[in-house]
């Protein structure tokens, strides 16, 4: 500074600018298109006075979209995806400026995940195949992983890089189907679908029942035989042999031996029980009657190697027991 023709005594006082402090933040600084990000200069100071001006460009092209009076705040939109370097500048009221810039990453749309599945309902234990390979990710991009929750408890089932998986469910109730997909920029997507699990149908066993013999005298020995099948296990046999109403024997196998000592028709009877406590039953019909008694019959006159001749001949038979004697017939043959 140069001082010409000065006369007496001046006080000369010298006032120095400071820069502004600028305070630039910017929330949230990643995630999908459209991207709308809030800024804010409002914590910017100066220590001379107030901020004057605020400007901002929002892509470090060098072209401040934004200008404002003083510190603010403002809302600006990514429309496309990209990582950015948005730069803010604040001015004083001499014109002085502090720069600051902020990263901006804004990713592609998020994964859209289709689950669908085959079958939906039905008896447990239930086999469920499901598909989410209509999941789709955002162009040039590509899905990398598939997370199965398949009962909707919030923990992930399996984890596989396919989108199919098979999962069979075991006890009835209503379950909420989770598949969530990652594409390779880390976004996720998911989807959920309702599996309705009924209670198991439960199937009675079937029986047949067979014996050694169905017939003959006293006393008369039969071997029965139940043959049957179940969808689970058969565990109980119950036989009734005379068909009385009354249990005779209770077995775990299919097998059982009976005396009948009284002659009669009896209707044996075997129930055979699951381990569902479901039953079912078959039956068949025992004749048992009394031994007939052995006739026995034998010849007193003509003695036995005799030979009779004659035209009238006399024979004297005998039958045993004789109460139950009806005819008797006598065959011989004449010699020439």
């Amino acid at each position: 500074i140069v001082f010409s023709n000065v006369v007496g005594n001046h006080t000369l006082v010298a006032s120095f600018n400071h820069l502004p402090t600028i305070v630039l933040t910017a929330t949230p600084t990643n995630g999908v298109a459209p991207l709308r990000v809030a800024v804010d200069f409002s914590g910017s100071t100066d220590p001379d006075g107030a901020i004057a001006r605020s400007e901002f460009d929002k892509d470090g092209d060098g072209l401040f979209e934004t200008i404002l009076n003083g510190a603010g705040r403002i809302v600006v939109t990514y429309p496309e995806p990209g990582i950015y370097t948005a730069t803010g500048v604040v001015y004083d009221a001499c014109g002085a400026s502090t720069s600051s810039s902020v990263r901006i990453e804004v990713l592609g749309r998020n994964p859209e995940a289709v689950l669908t599945a085959s079958p939906t309902n039905g008896a447990a234990p239930l086999s469920v195949s499901f598909d989410g390979t209509n999941s789709t990710a955002a162009a040039n991009h590509q899905i990398v992983i598939y997370e199965w929750d398949f009962n909707g408890d919030g923990r992930i089932d399996r984890i596989t890089a396919t989108g199919l998986a098979t999962y069979v469910y075991a006890s009835p109730s209503n379950y909420q189907a989770v598949l969530r997909v990652t594409d390779d920029q880390g976004l996720t997507g998911s989807a959920t679908l309702a599996i309705a699990v009924e209670p198991p149908v439960l199937v009675p066993p079937a029986v047949t029942l067979t014996a050694s013999t169905n017939a003959g005298y006293l006393p008369l020995d039969v071997a029965f035989t139940a043959e049957a099948t179940d969808d689970g296990q058969v565990v109980q046999y119950r036989w009734d042999f005379d068909g009385d109403g009354s249990l005779d024997f209770v077995s775990s196998n299919n097998a059982a031996n009976y005396r009948y000592t009284v002659a009669g028709t009896y209707n044996a009877r075997v129930v055979v029980v699951d381990n569902d406590g479901l039953s079912a039953e078959d039956s068949l019909s025992i004749q048992v009657a009394v031994e007939p008694e052995k006739y026995r019959v034998w010849l007193t006159q003509p003695k036995d190697g005799e030979r009779i001749w004659g035209n009238q001949v006399t024979i004297d038979g005998h039958v045993a027991p004789a109460k139950d004697t009806v005819s008797v017939q006598f065959q011989y043959k004449p010699e020439a």
